[in-house]
């Protein structure tokens, strides 16, 4: 019969951080500069484009938070 789904899943997930860890990519993005978010916001509300297909459209607050989110990810 195999594993579950859900095992698959939680094996994919940890071979992802193992592989992150190999590679050292950082867990947070603290790099990003105060100053950069608004441009990064611009760009990113402009691929949000409600005119081709996109499962939702963030308004600036949302990315926002999204960013704030990954810059203190650790």
């Amino acid at each position: 019969e195999g594993p579950t789904n859900a095992i698959k899943a939680q094996k994919f997930i940890e071979w992802i951080e193992e592989t992150k860890k190999e590679m050292e990519i950082p867990a947070g993005a603290d790099m990003i500069k105060d100053e950069d978010v608004p441009q990064i916001i611009t760009w990113a509300m402009a691929e949000a484009n409600p005119l081709y297909p996109c499962p939702q459209v963030w308004e600036k607050e949302d990315f926002e938070k999204l960013i704030a989110t990954i810059r203190s990810a650790k």
